[in-house]
């Protein structure tokens, strides 16, 4: 006899169904993959029962960060919230936790960031449970951003191939990234047309990306990006060009 907690066991190792997919744009030319939050909550009533959990954002604990203004002077930064999961199955209750963030512009979008962080945190709480809440949209490590990762597609490419593909010198070295000094990684621009040098920490720091052409063969930055010294204030990078911000 089956019990409940094999049953929704066997739900959660199902494939995430391809229909509940979306797609945004991104900066530095990207497609990012990610769940809608209703679609999220639906799919826990579903599978764990209405009742059978809950989630909490702590509140106490949540940051606002502040970025230089845009070009068009509106005030923008981000918003951090920490959301704790809570999902009874069986007689064992299980316990997640995970932080969200939103980016803001101006100051009438400050209430929906904070909405959308705690929406952000809840998601990748249970993407904890496994590939019917998207684990498999994201990459290992979760250093950047989400990208499609469902059974039947191809394997991602190793940066040795991206590097034969778009004819670049298979000893290129990566750059450090100017502003947190993180190794940034190469990947392709939403419509395949080239590459670019992403930093791991576009999400946390707002780090900017590089053309490869601003790098030379041994991994310093030689084009009109070269590195300038980081310009800080409350430990926030100032040299954050908003615009490159994949949210």
């Amino acid at each position: 006899m089956t019990t409940k907690k094999q049953s929704i066991e066997k739900t959660l190792s199902q494939p995430l169904p391809k229909k509940a997919i979306k797609q945004r744009e991104g900066g530095g030319g990207m497609i990012l993959d990610y769940l809608e939050g209703w679609w999220a909550i639906q799919n826990a009533n579903r599978i764990f029962g209405i009742g059978n959990w809950s989630y909490e954002p702590v509140f106490e604990r949540m940051e606002h960060i502040v970025l230089p203004d845009t070009q068009k002077g509106k005030k923008t930064g981000f918003y951090t919230i920490p959301v704790v999961l809570k999902v009874n199955i069986g007689d064992k209750e299980v316990v997640r936790g995970d932080v969200g963030i939103t980016q803001y512009y101006g100051e009438e979008g400050k209430e929906m960031a904070i909405k959308g962080c705690v929406t952000d945190a809840l998601k990748r709480c249970l993407r904890t449970f496994g590939e019917q809440f998207g684990l498999l949209l994201y990459d290992k490590g979760d250093t950047t951003p989400p990208t499609t990762r469902i059974k039947g597609q191809g394997s991602f490419q190793s940066q040795e191939q991206l590097m034969e593909k778009f004819g670049m010198d298979t000893g290129q070295l990566p750059p450090a990234c100017s502003a947190c000094g993180a190794t940034m990684t190469l990947v392709s621009r939403k419509d395949g047309s080239s590459l670019f040098w992403s930093c791991p920490n576009w999400r946390t720091k707002g780090c900017k990306g590089l053309n490869v052409d601003d790098v030379d063969i041994d991994g310093n930055i030689t084009g009109k990006k070269k590195a300038k010294s980081a310009k800080k204030k409350n430990n926030v990078n100032m040299d954050v060009n908003v615009d490159d911000i994949p949210f």
